[in-house]
């Protein structure tokens, strides 16, 4: 729980600008998907585009992010990507849709029969939804995982590649020093001035 806490927390704290964006795609995909704007007033489309985008959008993009927490925090990704899709919908239909009653109001021809055919619907299209981005999300983190052992390949061959030459110069430079001396000692025999310019 302890950890699920944390989740939560770590998603709240990097919401940004680029979630707000998806909140609105999702949102707004959620309110085309009811299909009912072909039968709506233009002075209620509004109303019905801001209930789906707090209704769907903001939750569904907000444990997708838990979700993605989870997963690399060790969860089973289907684990984490299913709850979603279970816990979004109902969430939505009756939890944040009665939140939102005050703000927006209420349909008096709504009825339990409407909220089982949006869950249902929900459950369809945030499924679908969740299956392609949870696939997604996977070959990305898989993508950045090989990247980072492209990088310590790279640094280990780089440390290797140094370690080599190192032992090379420790190989080659006596081999050098043994042979400006020997010529240094030749140069004596013939003359001081000369030995004492190749020192």
């Amino acid at each position: 729980m302890k950890r699920f806490v944390g989740h939560l927390v770590g998603t709240v704290r990097e919401w940004g600008w680029r979630h707000w964006a998806w909140v609105i795609a999702v949102g707004t995909f959620s309110a085309f998907n009811l299909g009912e704007f072909a039968f709506l007033g233009r002075e209620v489309w509004f109303v019905v585009w801001a209930w789906n985008v707090f209704q769907f959008g903001l939750p569904y993009v907000f444990m997708l992010r838990v979700a993605d927490r989870a997963v690399a925090d060790g969860v089973p990704r289907g684990l984490a990507y299913c709850a979603v899709v279970l816990l979004v919908a109902p969430l939505g239909v009756w939890f944040f849709g009665p939140m939102l009653v005050p703000v927006f109001g209420t349909n008096t021809e709504w009825t339990l029969r409407d909220d089982f055919g949006v869950l249902v619907t929900r459950w369809m299209t945030f499924g679908l939804a969740t299956l392609a981005y949870a696939h997604w999300r996977g070959e990305h983190d898989t993508r950045i995982r090989l990247r980072a052992l492209e990088v310590a390949r790279a640094e280990q061959e780089s440390t290797v590649q140094s370690a080599r030459l190192l032992a090379l110069q420790a190989r080659i430079e006596p081999q050098f020093l043994f042979d400006a001396l020997a010529r240094v000692r030749v140069a004596i025999d013939r003359s001081i001035d000369d030995a004492e310019g190749r020192l």
